[in-house]
């Protein structure tokens, strides 16, 4: 009798325990949710979007869903020194800098979208960066190196929510309420400049020149198979608005990266460089700012902090070819004599 009411007892004590820890498990989602730490919106009590307590990387859905940025910069690091606030002045479309680092391809056309359908009908222009070490790929599944938060920019609540319940978020949660709204954490249009995060590196010339000057393996290239990257951007382009402009940037690397003439990776790059090209004759009011090639100043060590980051100086330049391009779209329209830059 004792032992059949001691099983009782443990049998209550488990049941209790299971069902506090469900309960617990739900009130943290239906807090983090109501929180919504990363300022995508989503709450019931969403407010204007703001940066509060937000780190770089996680500051895109915020900045991203403002209704006051028409246009967009998408891509991965490669383009991060863009200014926004430069391409606003001298365009009148207010940008805001979308970048993040080690986007991959999946990742950068999850955030178009969630540019996208945060500002319907309004649009304006949208750059997309197609950097060549991530948009040449010929893995139909589109991967990544390194995990990418797809769930913060899903339009799947369920998946949200399964992206949501981690520590990380408890942690932004925190800043939030523990950051007054008036600290500048991140500027409000997304810049973020990664020259400080590089000052180790530039402090370390051997390690550096070693980076810059490593070569790649010339004898392998994708020149037969699709580029389901550049497939999926022609796809998601064609949901965008008729009158949006797209400037397809194609950034730079350093001499020492680029591929022999005549070999496979060679022809690869340019097959790969051909499908954007072919995308962008193809959409009215889109332009190419092509930088693919090699140029004397991309010999220049002063330019790059590794192969694919550019320093100020370049980003300037690079900065002013897009520029230039959102211009020419703006006044010739769709009926564009050049484009490429």
């Amino acid at each position: 009798m004792a032992t059949e009411h001691s099983e009782h007892a443990w049998r209550r004590v488990a049941v209790w325990g299971v069902c506090s820890t469900i309960a617990f498990f739900v009130f943290v989602v239906a807090a983090l949710y109501l929180i919504d730490p990363y300022d995508t919106g989503r709450s019931p009590l969403a407010r204007e979007p703001w940066l509060k307590g937000q780190r770089t990387g996680d500051a895109t859905a915020s900045v991203g869903r403002n209704p006051k940025f028409t246009g967009a910069i998408i891509g991965n690091s490669t383009i991060a020194l863009i200014r926004p606030a430069r391409l606003t002045e001298q365009t009148g479309i207010p940008f805001a800098q979308l970048s993040m680092p080690a986007a991959p391809v999946r990742g950068q056309l999850t955030m178009l979208d969630w540019f996208a359908r945060h500002h319907q009908g309004r649009t304006e222009a949208v750059i997309m960066t197609i950097d060549r070490g991530t948009w040449c790929t010929r893995d139909p599944n589109l991967p990544t190196e390194k995990p990418f938060q797809v769930w913060l920019y899903s339009r799947s609540t369920m998946e949200y929510l399964q992206g949501l319940v981690r520590l990380s978020s408890l942690e932004q949660a925190a800043r939030s309420f523990t950051t007054s709204r008036s600290t500048k954490v991140t500027s409000d249009d997304g810049f973020w400049d990664y020259e400080p995060m590089y000052e180790p590196l530039m402090r370390n010339p051997a390690r550096r020149r070693e980076l810059l000057f490593a070569k790649a393996d010339d004898r392998s290239g994708n020149v037969v198979d699709p580029f389901p990257g550049a497939d999926a951007l022609e796809a998601q382009l064609k949901t965008l608005p008729a009158d949006t402009t797209v400037i397809l940037a194609m950034p730079p690397v350093f001499s020492a990266l680029q591929p022999a003439p005549g070999t496979p990776r060679y022809a690869s790059i340019q097959a790969c460089r051909k499908r954007f090209h072919d995308i962008a004759a193809r959409r009215p009011g889109t332009m190419l700012v092509d930088w693919w090639d090699d140029r004397p100043e991309f010999k220049d060590t002063n330019l790059f902090i590794d192969q694919i980051h550019i320093r100020r100086a370049l980003a300037d330049r690079f900065e002013e070819a897009l520029i230039v391009a959102l211009r020419r779209v703006q006044t010739s329209g769709s009926d564009l004599p050049v484009r490429r830059l």
